[in-house]
């Protein structure tokens, strides 16, 4: 299950975490890379994550979506750039753990384009991210498709909706082979991160004792409250 959020922040990411660094920079050397087409998702309703496992072949992380014409155009959009298979990977999937420290096992899911090839200290790159906090009671799913992805080194990625019996219709010959998931703990992101989107004001992160006070999300937090 999914709590509803503004899941289309557009950030501007920077290779380091020096203030000031961009101050001069020229319009030239500033660029917008996405593969996130807006009113197309906000049709589709992206309704949250799940995932699928078999002994015999790569896990799958559904993309599940409320409108599945929608969500089925998200994925053409997709191949069409990509092909079948994100041999570059230009998208970035990103598992963020550790959300809130009331329910452990929730987690936040972000979707968009990996900017890591663009990035330079003479270039300001903008991008826009999706994302949606998943709200599971146990780990058991994930843990099972972060096995699998180990095990066999790679994953797919499908546009799926709910049938009216309420499970999962996967639209497989939109499928997308991928070789990298991003997987974060939530108290490790810091301002300049690049998944630093993901993490929300009203986030209580899980953080470890041995990192209470120098925590990167603790001065991204109180950022967020600022501009607030």
């Amino acid at each position: 299950m999914a709590l509803p959020e503004d899941s289309s922040p557009i950030i501007k990411e920077q290779p380091s975490s020096s203030r000031g660094l961009y101050d001069n920079i020229k319009h030239t050397d500033i660029r917008t890379v996405s593969v996130i087409r807006e009113q197309l998702w906000n049709d589709a309703q992206w309704e949250g994550a799940g995932f699928a496992t078999s002994p015999d072949q790569p896990p799958i992380l559904m993309f599940l979506f409320k409108n599945a014409e929608n969500g089925k155009k998200i994925f053409s959009a997709w191949i069409e750039r990509f092909s079948n298979i994100d041999k570059e990977d230009d998208l970035r999937i990103t598992i963020v753990r550790g959300i809130d420290k009331k329910n452990p096992f929730y987690y936040r899911i972000g979707v968009g384009a990996n900017i890591k090839k663009e990035l330079s200290p003479a270039r300001l790159v903008g991008t826009i991210v999706r994302s949606n906090m998943m709200t599971p009671t146990n780990s058991d799913n994930l843990d099972r498709f972060l096995a699998d992805y180990k095990k066999y080194g790679c994953f797919w990625i499908v546009p799926a909706a709910f049938n009216k019996s309420g499970k999962p219709d996967m639209y497989q010959p939109l499928s997308i082979l991928k070789e990298k998931v991003v997987i974060r703990d939530a108290w490790e992101i810091g301002i300049n991160d690049l998944d630093s989107s993901l993490i929300r004001q009203g986030d209580n992160p899980i953080i470890p004792k041995s990192e209470i006070e120098e925590a990167p999300v603790i001065e991204l937090i109180q950022s967020r409250m600022i501009a607030e």
